[in-house]
C-alpha cells in the first residue's frame, strides 16, 4: 500500500547541463508556504539559471547567484531554523545542496555541481489518497 499525501505537490523534471540524464523528483504534502518557496526558486532557476561551482566561474557571479537565492530563502525563513538560515547565508554550497536534494537531484556522478530545471508543475491534492497494490489478486499460479 502506498499513499499520496494531502496538500500541494510539486513535480520537478531536471537534467544535467547537457540536457541528458532526465530525473523527476516529486515532493508532496507541502504547505502553501513550502509550495511558494519551491515556486519562487523554480522560477528563478528554470531555463538555465543555475550556479556552477567550478574554478572557472567568476567570483562575482557566484556572489550574485548566492545573494539572489539567499533572498528567496530569507522571504520564507520561517520554514527554517535560525541556524539553518545562518548556514545558508554563510555558504552558497548549502543552498545548492538544499536545491539539489529537494528539487533537482544530485549530479556528482555527472561531473556537474548542479542540474538544470527543465520544467515543473504544481498540483493540489485535497485529501490523502491510498493506493492499494492488488497484484497478488491477479496471479493465479505462482511458479
Amino acid at each position: 500500500m502506498s499513499k499520496i499525501l494531502a496538500g500541494y505537490r510539486f513535480i520537478f523534471n531536471s537534467s544535467d547541463i547537457k540536457n541528458e540524464n532526465d530525473k523527476t523528483i516529486i515532493k508532496e504534502g507541502l504547505t502553501e508556504e513550502e509550495a511558494n518557496l519551491f515556486a519562487e526558486i523554480s522560477e528563478y532557476i528554470q531555463g538555465g539559471t543555475y550556479l556552477e561551482l567550478r574554478s572557472s566561474t567568476p567570483e562575482w557571479r557566484i556572489k550574485k547567484e548566492h545573494e539572489r537565492l539567499y533572498d528567496i530563502l530569507q522571504k520564507h525563513s520561517n520554514l527554517f531554523s535560525t541556524e539553518k538560515m545562518k548556514s545558508f547565508k554563510d555558504d552558497v554550497g548549502l543552498i545548492i545542496d538544499y536545491i539539489s536534494e529537494n528539487m533537482l537531484g544530485y549530479s556528482y556522478d555527472e561531473n556537474f555541481d548542479m542540474r538544470t530545471l527543465n520544467s515543473y508543475s504544481i498540483e493540489y491534492v485535497p485529501q490523502e489518497i491510498i493506493i492499494e497494490d492488488v497484484t497478488h489478486s491477479f496471479i493465479k499460479n505462482k511458479i
